[in-house]
């Protein structure tokens, strides 16, 4: 049992190098475990809150145990702002992944704009502590606060980040990585 990308949990065949991912509405994985053909995770999205959930091998389905928060989120349809991974240039020829979050309001259309200044939104831009985690997708209310008025934010995945593979994650190892401190 693997998680892809950061984004995507399945199973990884080992001779054949092929992964296959579950299909789950869940964007967001954490507390993975296996037992008896059933993966028992906490999954989450940007408009689904971390939710216990068993998924069955055989089945090949998913079943919510328990969610997080029993509000009825459907009030905040057309307010949640979904995420995009994007890949962007760093030093050396390298890059870097961040989930983007354009603004999101069902009630302002940001494109007709009221800026003298730009016509792209203002960005606010947040970086996970680390250095080996990643950026969440999950659904970060304090996050969707800003993108609902008028703000992009951008939630970087720097060099070291986990779920981009080894060779990104070994970005640490480096010799030019330069502790804080």
């Amino acid at each position: 049992i693997v998680i892809a990308n950061g984004k995507e949990l399945g199973t990884l065949d080992i001779e054949t190098k092929t992964f296959s991912s579950f299909n789950t509405q869940f964007t967001s994985f954490s507390k993975v475990s296996y037992a008896n053909g059933l993966v028992c995770f906490i999954g989450a999205a940007f408009d689904l809150p971390p939710t216990v959930v068993m998924y069955s091998l055989s089945k090949k389905k998913c079943e919510s145990i328990r969610c997080s928060v029993s509000t009825d989120l459907s009030k905040f349809q057309g307010y949640l702002s979904k995420p995009e991974t994007i890949k962007f240039p760093t030093a050396d020829n390298r890059y870097a992944f961040a989930n983007y979050y354009p603004p999101t309001n069902k009630d302002f259309d940001g494109k007709k704009g009221t800026s003298v200044i730009s016509d792209k939104p203002p960005l606010l831009v947040k970086i996970h502590g680390g250095p080996t985690s990643c950026a969440s997708s999950q659904l970060q209310f304090g996050l969707q606060y800003w993108t609902s008025r008028g703000f992009a934010v951008a939630d970087v995945n720097y060099g070291g980040s986990t779920g981009f593979g080894t060779k990104y994650r070994n970005r640490l190892r480096s010799s030019d990585y330069k502790s804080p401190g």
